[in-house]
Formats: structure tokens, sequence, C-alpha cells
């Protein structure tokens, strides 16, 4: 055959070069569109799929007339944790050649186990609400992280399969003054419906390119007014290489801070773009409305900031 088919993120690295001829790897419909790899053993080249839409990988030689197509065989893929690589060889001259395709052998490695389709949001644990925008807003201080993750290594991830933040990622949290809480409780688990062992959340076979709502458990009232970097990676059946870790493993999440100026009498709103300010002069409400915000306001003090009786969510363990 003279070309093989791949899907995703994958790094394709030449490994052999045993021939008179130039040689040279052509991929065609990727991300960038055509990129080429000269044959030159060590040499590799990142190449990043467009979604589910194959690309394709040709091997060329140049006999001095101009570059034409190789003959190819590809080996099975072998899968050892979380690693994934195929062999690809190939034959200037299968016709009248020795055919023993080693002219241009590459090795095709895949890029990533796991990607972020979309941003991190914050869901409020006292009712289970998404915060606007999904943003983390540090007066109301504690929050599940909700991060969506998607299964790109196109295998099924094995039962044992485990997603967790980087251990990078909770040092750039740290110093950004976000907290993460990897004690779980029963209720905590309950409430978002995933079971969660030293910080890692469980999630199992999960076919590819499907996606999952996944929970961290953060707090944020001494988080830094700015975008933070939530990267993830599959800790199970064993570790990724953060090397192949796919950019898109790498996803930002939003914290604001308002706070009241009493010596103006306003309300200072604050984001990683600047602060708005806002006074009320006038409110109007519904009376039985205003009643049933008051009572409930007060159930939730009651409660410590809890879930109010009768209510769905949780409370975050201190």
């Amino acid at each position: 055959m003279l070309e093989t088919s791949f899907v995703g993120d994958w790094r394709i690295v030449v490994t052999q070069h045993d021939a008179s001829w130039s040689q040279r790897v052509i991929v065609k419909n990727t991300a960038a569109g055509q990129q080429v790899l000269a044959g030159t053993v060590g040499l590799h080249l990142n190449v990043q799929g467009n979604g589910t839409s194959p690309w394709q990988l040709t091997i060329e030689h140049n006999d001095g007339s101009g570059w034409t197509s190789n003959d190819l065989r590809v080996d099975p893929r072998q899968i050892s944790g979380a690693s994934i690589t195929q062999m690809v060889r190939s034959d200037d001259s299968p016709t009248t050649g020795d055919r023993d395709y080693n002219d241009l052998v590459v090795r095709v490695e895949k890029l990533g186990m796991v990607d972020q389709p979309s941003a991190p949001f914050a869901v409020w644990p006292a009712t289970m609400q998404v915060m606007p925008e999904g943003i983390f807003e540090t007066a109301l201080g504690q929050y599940f992280l909700a991060v969506t993750i998607r299964n790109i290594w196109t295998e099924p991830w094995p039962a044992q399969a485990a997603v967790g933040l980087t251990t990078r990622c909770r040092s750039w949290l740290e110093a950004g003054g976000v907290v993460v809480d990897d004690m779980w409780t029963a209720n905590d688990q309950a409430a978002v419906g995933q079971e969660v062992v030293g910080g890692r959340v469980l999630v199992g076979p999960l076919a590819t390119w499907k996606t999952r709502v996944t929970y961290f458990k953060v707090a944020v009232s001494g988080a830094q007014v700015r975008k933070h970097n939530v990267e993830i990676e599959v800790l199970q059946p064993s570790a990724e290489d953060l090397d192949h870790l796919n950019r898109k493993a790498r996803a930002t999440m939003l914290v604001t801070r308002t706070t009241y100026d009493a010596a103006t009498n306003t309300f200072v709103a604050s984001c990683d773009r600047g602060s708005l300010r806002a006074a009320v002069k006038e409110l109007t409400v519904d009376y039985h409305t205003f009643k049933r915000a008051v009572a409930r306001a007060r159930e939730l003090f009651a409660s410590g900031g809890g879930t109010p009786p009768g209510g769905t969510g949780t409370g975050l363990s201190s």
C-alpha cells in the first residue's frame, strides 16, 4: 500500500534509514494541512489531527527524477500502559529491490489520552448550581471544579482508568491561591455521581471520543483574580508522559472577586480584564418573592452554608 491513516494527535519519529536515495515523510489533511518530515534518523514531527477525521501518511524517495511514493507495511499497534505506538516500514523499489522494507522506517506515537473540549466551570456545592459563565467568585469560597474530559486515546480506556490534576497543575493553582481539597465525603461523591480515591476520579472504560464531566474540590477565597491553568491527565493504568500531553489537556478557570466599598457605597467586581464599580440606588422586589428569598437565606445560614432542609446539593467538607 502507498499510504496509511491515523486519527487524532501523533508524533512521527524517524528510526531507520537504509537506502541510497533521499527519503521523506508526507502527512496530509492534518490541522496544519500538509507537512513534511525529512528522512533523517532521530528527527520527529508532532502532528495535530482534525478531531475524528483521518489524516494520511506516505513515505517518498527521490532517485534523481523526482519524489515517488514508497510501498508501506504497517505493524500492529503496540499498547503498553498509557503508550500506543505503531511502526511504519517502507521499501522504495518493492518490485525490483531487496523488499526488506527498511529503506525508511518511522515510529508513530500517540500524543495524549485526554483533552478538555470546553473550559472548566464552577458549581456551588450548596445548591449544585452552575455559576454564571462558570466563574469562580471568591466571595462564595468553595466550589466543585467541573472539568469536561474526552477520551482522545483512539482506544477505549481500561476499566481502572482514573483522571486527576497533574502535579504541576496543583503547584500552579497553589501558587495562585487556589486550594485543592482531596478529602471527599460519601455525600460529596454521591452529589456529583463519581468515586474519588486520593484526589483521582475513577472514570473506568470511557469509549473513544466520548466525554464526561468530572469534579474536583477547590477553595478560592484567597485566590488571585485572574485565569488559572487547569491541566489533567489519565493516571491509570500508568501515568501519562507529560511530554505527550495534548495541548488541549490544559484549559483555564476564571476567578473574580466582588467587594463592597463602604467609603463610596459601591460594589467593586474585579476580573482578569479590570474592575467594575456599581452602586444600587433603588431596588424593587415582589413582596412574596422577597419573603421566600429571606427564608431561604436563613436556612442556608442555619446550616452553615450547607444543604438546606429538602435540598439536593451538598456542602464541602472541611
